[in-house]
């Protein structure tokens, strides 16, 4: 280092160049240098350029394939409307063709049936025209649907082999996979028949749709008895109807087509004035398509080879009856129609388990929201309905009584016949309720109920119960001998009225009016005076048989209550005008021998509720409601207070 320091020249080297040669070399970097930029700046400017016309470019051959893509749209459209058009007038162009040939036929003498090869195919593209208007797919279906029903309703040995026959045989023979199915075409037509039908406002097509359900029908009768394949649509033509399709939020499903069906006979029935005129035709086939409805529920009950009745049934009598003032309408197709009849049991039967379930669900608190109201007004309707129809075509009265027995708490004391109502304009729905509800209310309606149920009244001739010197008590205790009177009527029809009852009593004390009082005596008093008093001594056997089964069952039955109850309420009317010589005579509500037990068996039973409302759990009474409870202490106390008085007097 002390070298280089003392030799610098070693380490740098001194550019011995001329100035003039390093000027020119200085100039010739600066002008490398200058080109190398504007090369530079070239490139950016080509590769810029180049960027841009790329760009370009795909935005042009973007325009163009959108473009491109919205005329293969539109002109798809185009060509598909054109082919829809052509398709739907081809079909009607053969629809007429055929319906032209069918008139030829008859103007001969002879019934023409529809070839299935020509019939199956028409009725698979009428079931796919979905974009036409409503009201024309009703025309075109309705046209194609009487060919349907004349093939469905030939005999099975017809040589022209007609749609039920071709069923049957689908079903018997395997059938290749490229074939289609003629149970599964005719099950979409009437699907597509069914929703033409409710989306218009005209009656065609719904009275050929009441027709293709009529499954008895078929075959002349025989079709569901001999053919495997009529019984297969039959119940798939039920199941489609009760299809669960909807689902909502924390509750149940809601079959579709039973919604809309309800919807178009709502609208439908609104416009009908009632009374003496005619319902209209597509009124009345809407409502055949209900019985139908109502007929097929009972041949899926027999192709289920279940004694249980179908849950599904339920839905469909509540659906079916719960739309205002139809019940004339049903019961005009049960009697009148020539059909087959309605199975009234099964149905009734389903319903009263379906509303059982419903009250214990709702056992913890009713819900409050507009399905909740809109299904108590259904309710509501139901049980009117189901009144007029058995006025009209005599329902089965067991399971008709254990229905219409939870349907009453339903009820409300001013929906009864004869309520001062404030409205002047009254809506016509309401006015059909009160003349349905007439048909329990009324005395005369409750005397022949009651009578009906207790076998009170003599029956015609060359019946063991047709002796008229005998009293009724006697007439009763007959037919309890012969078995012919139904517990479980005599306790659903008790329940009926002590319901009544019930609200009544409540109606007078939350109302200032007189229609609570008017209604609770015009109820006890029909009851407690019909046939000299009997009611009250066949009310107490009944009770009596539920106390001395009390050992074995340590909780009574609800119905034990509301007997109780509505014989404490015919009681103590019966003693508000009875002398003590009338009390010990022959016509007397109790005898002799009866008293000691009804003063202990109430007085006990009395005290075990007494303790219950006081918060005591009591054996026997619990879960019962409060104002059943209420009223029930209410009249025991009464009674028992009356037979004090009167031991008094002795």
């Amino acid at each position: 280092s002390s070298a280089t320091q003392s030799n610098p020249s070693r380490c740098e080297r001194t550019d011995v160049r001329p100035s003039w040669l390093r000027s020119l070399a200085d100039a010739r970097m600066a002008a490398r240098a200058g080109l190398v930029e504007k090369t530079r700046k070239q490139r950016q400017q080509r590769e810029a350029q180049r960027q841009s016309e790329g760009e370009v470019v795909a935005r042009k051959d973007l325009e163009v394939d959108a473009t491109l893509c919205l005329q293969r749209i539109f002109r798809g459209l185009a060509a598909r409307r054109k082919w829809l058009d052509g398709e739907w007038q081809s079909l009607h162009k053969q629809v007429n063709d055929l319906e032209y040939l069918a008139q030829f036929v008859r103007q001969k003498g002879q019934q023409f049936i529809a070839p299935c090869k020509v019939l199956l195919p028409l009725l698979c593209r009428a079931s796919r025209q979905t974009r036409r208007a409503a009201g024309e797919r009703a025309d075109l279906c309705a046209k194609l649907g009487h060919f349907a029903i004349v093939g469905l309703r030939a005999p099975l040995a017809d040589a022209q082999r007609g749609l039920c026959v071709h069923l049957g045989a689908s079903a018997a023979q395997d059938r290749p996979y490229h074939a289609p199915d003629p149970g599964r075409i005719v099950l979409r037509f009437v699907d597509a028949l069914f929703s033409a039908v409710v989306a218009s406002n005209s009656a065609a097509g719904v009275l050929e749709l009441a027709e293709v359900l009529d499954v008895r029908a078929w075959g002349q009768g025989r079709g569901l008895d001999e053919s495997e394949g009529c019984r297969w649509l039959a119940v798939a033509l039920f199941s489609s109807a009760i299809e669960v399709t909807q689902w909502p939020a924390g509750g149940r499903g809601i079959p579709k087509r039973l919604k809309a069906w309800r919807t178009a006979a709502t609208s439908a029935i609104a416009s009908w004035p009632g009374g003496g005129a005619s319902a209209p035709p597509r009124l009345q086939g809407l409502v055949g398509v209900a019985a139908a409805w109502l007929r097929l529920a009972g041949c899926a009950q027999e192709a289920s080879a279940s004694t249980q009745p179908l849950v599904e049934s339920a839905d469909l009598l509540e659906t079916v009856v719960g739309v205002p003032r139809i019940g004339a309408l049903i019961a005009a197709q049960t009697v009148g129609s020539g059909a087959a009849p309605i199975p009234w049991a099964r149905l009734l039967r389903a319903y009263a388990r379906s509303l059982a379930s419903m009250q214990a669900s709702d056992a913890s608190g009713p819900q409050k929201n507009t399905k909740a109201l809109e299904r108590e007004f259904m309710l509501v309707y139901a049980s009117g309905n189901l009144w007029e129809i058995h006025t009209l075509a005599r329902l089965p009265l067991e399971p008709l009584l254990a229905v219409e027995s939870m349907l009453v708490e339903h009820l409300e004391v001013s929906m009864l016949p004869g309520f001062p109502s404030p409205s002047v304009d009254e809506p016509l729905a309401v006015q059909a309720l009160r003349e349905q509800l007439r048909h329990f209310a009324d005395p005369s309606a409750i005397v022949r109920i009651f009578s009906r149920v207790l076998h009170l009244q003599p029956q015609p001739n060359g019946h063991p119960l047709c002796a008229r010197s005998m009293r009724p008590y006697q007439r009763h205790c007959l037919a309890m001998a012969l078995q012919e009177v139904s517990p479980s009527s005599v306790l659903s029809v008790c329940q009926i009225y002590s319901t009544l009852l019930v609200k009544a009593r409540m109606a007078i004390r939350m109302s200032k009016t007189s229609w609570g009082t008017q209604v609770y005596f015009g109820l006890a008093n029909a009851i407690a005076y019909m046939e000299s008093g009997a009611v009250a001594r066949v009310l107490w056997r009944f009770v009596l048989s539920f106390f001395e089964v009390q050992g074995a069952a340590p909780q009574l039955p609800v119905g034990c209550y509301h007997t109780l109850h509505l014989l404490a309420t015919v009681l103590s009317q019966l003693l508000s005008v009875m002398s003590p010589d009338e009390l010990q005579g022959p016509s007397s509500p109790l005898c002799g021998h009866d008293l000691p037990g009804f003063i202990t068996q109430t007085t006990s039973l009395a005290s075990k509720l007494i303790w219950q409302d006081a918060g005591m759990e009591m054996p026997g009474v619990a879960g019962l409601p409060a104002p059943l409870s209420e009223a029930v202490l209410e009249q025991v106390g009464k009674v028992l207070s009356q037979l004090n008085s009167f031991a008094g007097r002795l």
